[in-house]
Parts: structure tokens; sequence; C-alpha cells
């Protein structure tokens, strides 16, 4: 329906309005009236009458639902690390981040950082 600076406003149809707010939208994402986009209900209706909802955490729930399904079948997955500590690799797939700690990792894999042993 409309798009400001720090909001988007949608319409959900017979379920009414819906706002994302720019925080929950995602970095750099480009939109325009009249897209389909996914979002996830965070508040169904506040005190105005619209419902609160999240792109962000739209693909978070995706990203669950994908990571439940490789589980499941038992998948192996590649993922390059983002960032390191002491305590081991940092590393993101499908949205969800998580951790493998030194203990899980090859010798050759171990994180180099800086005041680390």
């Amino acid at each position: 329906m409309s798009i400001r600076k720090h909001e988007l406003w949608i319409d959900l149809g017979a379920k009414g309005v819906g706002v994302v707010m720019r925080r929950e939208i995602g970095y750099g994402t480009q939109l325009e009236l009249g897209q389909q986009i996914t979002v996830s209900v965070i508040d169904p209706e506040l005190d105005e009458g619209h419902a609160l909802l999240s792109m962000r955490r739209a693909v978070k729930d995706r990203g669950w639902d994908e990571l439940q399904r490789i589980f499941a079948a038992s998948e192996v997955v590649e993922v390059a690390p983002y960032d390191a500590n002491r305590g081991g690799l940092l590393v993101e797939l499908e949205g969800i981040r998580g951790f493998l700690p030194v203990s899980q990792l090859a010798a050759g894999h171990y994180p180099r950082v800086s005041g680390g042993r």
C-alpha cells in the first residue's frame, strides 16, 4: 500500500492492514509498490487496529524449516565461517547463525584470533 521512510504498509486483503517497521525489513532490501513479499505476524492486532509484521522473522522461519528438513534427511551441508573467536567458528546457513566449537574442528581448521592461543 505504502512505502515510507520508517515503515512499510501492507494490504492483507480480508485480514486488514499490516505494518512492517524499517528494522524488520532487512538490510539492503529494495521494495516497490505492488511487490509481493513474505512476512511473519509479530502481533495480529495492535491498539491502532493493524497487524505488526516482520520480513526478517519470515526469513528465519523459512530457514528453520529448511534446517529441520536437512536434519531429518541426514544431509551433509558445507558452511563457511563468517567469524571466529577463541572458542570456535561462527557460521550461518539459511539465515540461521550457529557456533562450531573448537573441540569439533580438525586441527587444521582451528581459528586464529588475536590474543588467542
